[in-house]
């Protein structure tokens, strides 16, 4: 996403996003336009909402949408501490 002169490049794989990078400097390139890599500001970001620290496997359901969701999660653990209880 672009205005102007103001950037922004998204994504979670490093590779990927470089890949992104060389594609946008190859087409401003085209247009005589050239990136300066000494005035080149960015930012590292994770997340975009205020989170609490996930599990192993809260956080790759999280990302690969595998799996149960944290209701169902703990309905299930409910459920197997209710069956030691009794």
């Amino acid at each position: 996403m672009f205005y102007a002169d103001d950037g922004l490049i998204t994504g979670m794989d490093p590779t990927r996003a470089q890949t992104a990078m060389d594609i946008i400097t190859q087409g401003f390139a085209s247009l005589g336009l050239k990136m300066n890599a000494t005035k080149t500001e960015y930012m590292v970001m994770t997340g975009g909402r205020n989170k609490v620290r996930l599990s192993t496997v809260a956080y790759n359901i999280s990302v690969t949408g595998i799996g149960p969701a944290g209701k169902e999660r703990r309905k299930m653990q409910v459920q197997t501490i209710e069956g030691f209880v009794h």
